[in-house]
């Protein structure tokens, strides 16, 4: 086949084509069964960079006895995957995000969890050496790093469709990072690498040559209509606690409720670090 059969029939078009897409996966049994759990989920907020790879926020999930260290870039929604071999051990996870900023570059800040891996010495010594500045939410209160818990939940339901449907894993996350935002904004792919990434669906091979785009105001614009549409539903906003003040603490061990004095705001929005009775220290969120 020659060259210009082979573009010929990488561009596919037809009258009704975006018709005919919806109505195919409207028909598609496995996307239907999950799209009532997606479309129930609460839209999660967090500040917008000023350019992609600049915060990142990383996190473990579990699925069907594997681990899988993820990292999603906050301006662009890219999500990289990888599975922890062996032991899920604070070094593993330090080898696996090491090979990621080994091909993606140092970001600046690194987001997430309190969890072990994370607490750890080994991760500790990896943002010194590294060069980036590492920020943990508040312990048992994963919305503080809301944007990658939502990634994980997408990938999670993707890794389920794949299996239900006998899919191609890797086709389906390329499929995520090639789907464009929404009608005004490119995809994950091309805004954190500034170039479309070819997949399995027909594209023009001109649209596939880099290009600037100034995207970060229509970024901003759709966060701030998702941030006006998720505070409208009774959200408001807690007054900040100050020093010595008495406060409620709850134990998530037992469920239960004690008294703690606030000893100091933490760096992490609406973060605190409480005393209690007994000179134990807790880091709580508002």
């Amino acid at each position: 086949m020659t060259k210009t059969q082979l573009r010929a029939k990488a561009c596919v078009y037809w009258d009704g084509i975006n018709k005919d897409i919806e109505r195919m996966i409207q028909s598609c049994a496995t996307c239907r069964e999950h799209q009532r759990a997606q479309q129930k989920e609460p839209l999660l907020q967090h500040e917008l960079p000023s350019r992609p790879w600049e915060t990142v926020g990383t996190d473990l999930f579990h699925f069907q006895g594997d681990e899988y260290l993820i990292l999603t870039d906050y301006y662009s929604k890219f999500p990289l995957i990888r599975k922890i071999r062996g032991q899920c051990t604070a070094r593993a996870v330090v080898q696996v995000t090491k090979d990621i900023f080994s091909e993606q570059g140092i970001p600046l800040m690194v987001i997430s969890d309190n969890g072990p891996q994370f607490a750890s010495y080994e991760y500790k010594s990896l943002a010194r050496e590294w060069g980036f500045e590492h920020v943990t939410s508040s312990p048992h209160y994963p919305q503080s790093n809301g944007m990658v818990e939502r990634a994980i939940q997408t990938v999670k339901r993707t890794l389920v469709k794949v299996k239900e449907s006998h899919g191609d894993l890797h086709l389906a996350l390329l499929s995520l990072r090639t789907t464009p935002v929404d009608v005004n904004l490119p995809s994950p792919a091309e805004l954190l690498q500034g170039r479309k990434m070819r997949s399995t669906i027909p594209v023009q091979s001109d649209e596939l040559s880099p290009r600037q785009t100034e995207v970060h105001q229509k970024l901003v614009g759709r966060q701030d209509k998702q941030k006006e549409y998720f505070d409208g539903r009774g959200v408001k906003e807690l007054p900040a606690l100050r020093t010595g003040e008495r406060v409620l603490t709850r134990d998530h061990g037992t469920g239960l409720w004690s008294p703690a004095t606030v000893v100091e705001k933490c760096q992490e929005p609406r973060s605190y670090l409480l005393q209690t009775p007994n000179g134990g220290i807790r880091r709580r969120n508002r």
